[in-house]
């Protein structure tokens, strides 16, 4: 392991250990940020290196604070003058009572953990200042910079939330929906059905309840279409590497070809055709969306708010055509015959996996998989599959397909979960609406067979579970309780345990791509989303199409990008690179966010459950104005930069 010259991170100094993985430091020299110091090379100056830090902090600065706005620039300017000699022993102290006074009077967290780095070089560096002051010179350091948020890096495409929160907080709602659509093209939709790792991360945790990251992202999308921007100079685009329109169509790049209609390829189309190419996207179904169309129910997405976002991609110069299916009406090769200088594959994972179980057949009367029910009702067949159904899983495809059987007016819809109603993936919100509704819920239960007779199901059998011991990495394995099972007499049984890509291209069952670039072993056919990852959230999906976008737009013009999409782009290969340093860094930070205490989330409104059945009513409402204004004013722009000097 590394030796530890210094380490200050989190107001603790350590000697010897950082208590981080040493594989997430390979490579670095000195770290500076929010949290402090952590030095790796003894021939690193701490000068130098608070430096570097307070560039960054005063040109990322939002300007909306004195203390930060004019403070850190005269920090800026005192610690410039210091490594070059001017200045006198007393500016060090002036420092160090400046940085004092911002952490104490910034309006946010970044100004605050801003300061944390200067204190600690001055508190255990004392002696570097002095010695520059009396002749001393280094060489300003090389380093790498970045600047996100807690609720940022836990995002999958890396959305910035505190920027779009603080839009809202000041009614910019145009400007707020650009910002998401720097790295979402689905604002309305992400804002109804995104899992919200984000809320996860945020710091408020630690003291109350996060902050409704994802909702505030649909009041965006939301108040966007009621009060469509007027001024264009005032709701500027803020995506830096948007070629203008009338650019775009006099000088078009080349042709693209985009294999489905879901998240990554809708991702993958608009953002290649924001910086000029045509994308074609080919969608295997009558309608577009992908398993946002026929695998999300409407009262969780409505079809118009979808069918509102997938428009204003094709007006930035997306072409769509439905019913084609590639591998039967095109192949690939017919696809670069026809022009296209590269593929983009973006199938869904639209088959269900099998339970495995005696009894089992797919050719049984009521036996269905939840891919296959929930694409049915989607397309708005609403027979019953049943009059009593039992749904096997504990994900959110699961909850979507019981909560449909309670819709379509099933007498009995049950579900059952091997593991606890703590552990369901879907959540506790899911849970908790599915039983309001009226699913019967069996946790610790699991299937053992499924009962017919004359080719229709008649009841199946399951193995009530307990918690065994905990394994290697805590979680405790259901075991089954002997002499317990029972029986549900049903006449439909839907397997929600899993789904994987129709296209089997490898063992696993998805294709196998250069985890960087995304490119397939096939030159110029890339792939992502549910292709890649097997079945994925949305906000997944976006993501890996966003970088396939920008990996693509490379592999177009011989390994070069325009200088914003390049910008663009090592911002993403940075933050991928130092994800888990910034996930480890963030649990020893050590700032405080007692001031704000006891600010209650807001609750957004929905359907009484009484009035959710029958029908699929959008169940959420949204938000009063008031009300999400006041959930606005509980983010507390938890940014912080991140300066890293490499080997």
């Amino acid at each position: 392991m590394k030796e530890i010259v210094h380490d200050s991170w989190g107001g603790v100094e350590r000697r010897g250990d950082t208590g981080l993985k040493p594989e997430l430091l390979q490579g670095i020299r000195a770290i500076a940020g929010w949290g402090g110091l952590i030095i790796l090379d003894r021939d690193v100056c701490a000068v130098e290196l608070v430096k570097s830090l307070l560039e960054v902090v005063q040109k990322e600065s939002c300007g909306k604070c004195t203390p930060c706005r004019v403070g850190t620039k005269v920090l800026l300017d005192m610690v410039t003058d210091i490594a070059a000699g001017r200045g006198a022993i007393e500016d060090i102290d002036k420092m160090y009572e400046l940085s004092a006074g911002i952490k104490d009077t910034a309006f946010c967290v970044w100004g605050e953990t801003a300061q944390n780095a200067v204190k600690d070089s001055i508190a255990y560096f004392r002696e570097e200042y002095e010695a520059h002051l009396k002749g001393k010179r280094c060489k300003p350091l090389f380093y790498q910079s970045l600047t996100t948020a807690p609720c940022r890096n836990a995002c999958p495409a890396h959305c910035d939330a505190p920027s779009y929160i603080e839009a809202i907080l000041e009614r910019r709602f145009g400007q707020g929906r650009d910002i998401v659509m720097e790295t979402i093209p689905l604002p309305g939709v992400l804002g109804r059905v995104c899992f919200h790792p984000c809320e996860t991360a945020c710091q408020r945790n630690k003291y109350d309840e996060p902050i409704a990251i994802c909702q505030l992202k649909r009041v965006l999308a939301d108040e966007d279409r009621r009060f469509p921007n007027k001024d264009e100079k005032v709701d500027a685009w803020k995506f830096k590497g948007r070629m203008a329109r009338d650019e775009r169509t006099k000088n078009p790049r080349a042709g693209v070809a985009v294999v489905g209609s879901g998240p990554a390829g809708l991702a993958v189309a608009y953002y290649l055709a924001l910086i000029g190419y045509r994308p074609t996207v080919f969608e295997s179904l009558p309608v577009l969306g992908g398993m946002l169309r026929v695998g999300i129910p409407d009262f969780r997405l409505p079809q118009d708010i979808l069918d509102e976002e997938i428009r204003q991609i094709g007006e930035e110069g997306v072409e769509f055509k439905v019913n084609t299916k590639i591998g039967e009406d095109y192949t690939s090769d017919d696809l670069f015959k026809d022009g296209y200088e590269a593929v983009f594959v973006a199938v869904g994972a639209h088959k269900g996996s099998k339970l495995g179980i005696p009894g089992e057949d797919e050719r049984l009367q009521g036996y269905i998989d939840a891919a296959a029910f929930l694409r049915n009702v989607s397309m708005g067949d609403e027979r019953k599959p049943g009059e009593k159904v039992v749904v096997i899983g504990g994900g959110s495809v699961a909850f979507d397909a019981v909560r449909d059987c309670v819709r379509i007016g099933c007498k009995e819809s049950h579900l059952a979960y091997r593991r606890t109603r703590d552990e369901a993936p879907a959540g506790l919100i899911e849970i908790n609406e599915a039983e309001q509704e009226g699913a019967i819920m069996h946790f610790l239960a699991s299937p053992l067979r499924i009962f017919s007779e004359n080719g229709r199901i008649t009841g199946m059998e399951l193995q009530r579970m307990e918690l065994g011991p905990p394994d290697e990495k805590g979680r405790r394995a259901p075991a089954p309780i002997e002499g317990s099972t029972f029986v549900i007499e049903c006449d439909s049984v839907i397997a929600a345990i899993g789904q994987e890509p129709e296209t089997a291209v490898s063992r696993k069952k998805t294709f196998e791509v250069d985890p960087v670039t995304f490119e397939t072993n096939r030159p110029g056919v890339f792939a992502a989303g549910d292709a890649v990852l097997g079945p994925a959230t949305v906000v997944e999906a976006i993501g890996t199409g966003h970088r396939a976008a920008l990996h693509m737009d490379r592999y177009m013009n011989g390994g070069k990008s325009s200088p914003e999409v390049e910008k663009t782009y090592e911002a993403f290969m940075l933050q991928d690179r130092f994800n888990n340093l910034l996930v480890e860094l963030t649990k020893i930070e050590g700032n405080s966010l007692e001031a704000i205490k006891g600010r209650a989330r807001e609750m957004m409104l929905c359907i009484p459950h009484e009035h959710r059945v029958p029908g699929f009513m959008e169940i959420e409402c949204g938000f009063p104005r008031d009300s999400y204004i006041r959930e606005a004013m509980r983010c507390t722009r938890c940014y912080r930069s991140l300066v890293i000097v490499p080997e």
